[in-house]
């Protein structure tokens, strides 16, 4: 006798569809890469993404980050609007459907309890908009060491960082000129309030998630 089954599967890897958002970008950017680059890097970042993967709607997410980001706002909506474009291969046409997901998630979230929030381990606050190149380059040797980290934009006022940051990471580490210079930088818990100087080398292993 045979069995059948139904399976679902979430491709969160890019496995089975080949889903990009330079592919979408990249003609927004008009193919500047270094600008779209900059783009993904610091607005609609991995991190900020994975929250939709753990069931944050895309309008919630864009609305989100459109009120940090007001003059990006056409460059995010595009991310909701456009995310068929995302998609690698030719276009072809296609259907909408709907599969109730939102009525799941609720009906989960009752039994559960609220799904948590999804923190970063940091946000990277560069002091100048000529620290914004220092500041991508810290973030890509933070990842490496599998943290989760967003990264700030130089021309943010001090107060508007720690604002964002608060939202998105558990903690913020500032990179000043002094900081770039010195190789100390700058890091404060969120949580707990507490300010430390860090040196670079030691800075994957002070930003560490806790273990449980």
């Amino acid at each position: 006798m045979t069995v059948k089954r139904s399976v679902a599967v979430f491709d969160l890897g890019g496995v089975l569809i080949d889903w990009n958002p330079r592919y979408l970008y990249r003609k927004l950017f008009d193919g500047d890469d270094q600008a779209m680059e900059h783009f993904l890097a610091t607005v609609c970042t991995p991190s900020w993404n994975a929250e939709q993967d753990a069931g944050r709607t895309l309008a919630e997410a864009c609305a989100l980050l459109s009120s940090m980001h007001p003059d990006k706002s056409p460059l995010i909506d595009a991310w909701r609007h456009r995310y068929a474009e995302m998609l690698g291969g030719p276009k072809a046409p296609g259907i909408g459907f709907a599969m109730g997901l939102d009525r799941l998630v609720l009906t989960l979230e009752a039994q559960a309890g609220a799904v948590p929030v999804l923190l970063a381990d940091a946000y990277i606050a560069p002091l100048g908009e000529g620290l914004n190149a220092v500041a991508l380059v810290l973030a890509r040797e933070l990842r490496r060491h599998g943290l989760r980290i967003e990264v700030g934009d130089g021309s943010f006022r001090i107060k508007k960082s720690f604002e964002t940051g608060n939202k998105l990471a558990r903690n913020i580490v500032l990179l000043g000129e002094d900081e770039a210079q010195s190789g100390m930088l700058t890091v404060k818990n969120f949580a707990s309030g507490e300010q430390t100087k860090v040196a670079r080398e030691q800075l994957a292993a002070a930003l560490a998630p806790p273990h449980e």
